[in-house]
């Protein structure tokens, strides 16, 4: 894996089970808006209840040369509130 010098990171949702991932990008969030604009203009949604395809869009980001990388959200996370046994 490389890595990349990232300035902004993105969370990545699922509408059914919340937060999937993060994204870490060099891109401002008025360009990112910009590319969410532009892939949905040239990509109508999917033919699933969910909408548009994450890894679709990922995948459309870095075939622009798109330095980005994403990390999976564990299904196990930290609570620092819980008391530990």
């Amino acid at each position: 894996m490389h890595k990349i010098e990232a300035s902004y990171s993105y969370d990545i949702w699922n509408d059914n089970d919340g937060q999937q991932a993060y994204l870490f990008c060099n891109i401002e969030p008025n360009e990112m808006n910009v590319f969410i604009m532009e892939f949905k203009e040239l990509h109508p949604p999917a033919e699933l209840e969910d909408g548009y395809d994450v890894d679709q869009f990922i995948e459309w980001l870095k075939a622009k040369q798109i330095s980005l990388q994403v990390v999976n959200r564990p299904e196990d996370g930290i609570n620092l509130n819980e008391e530990v046994n």
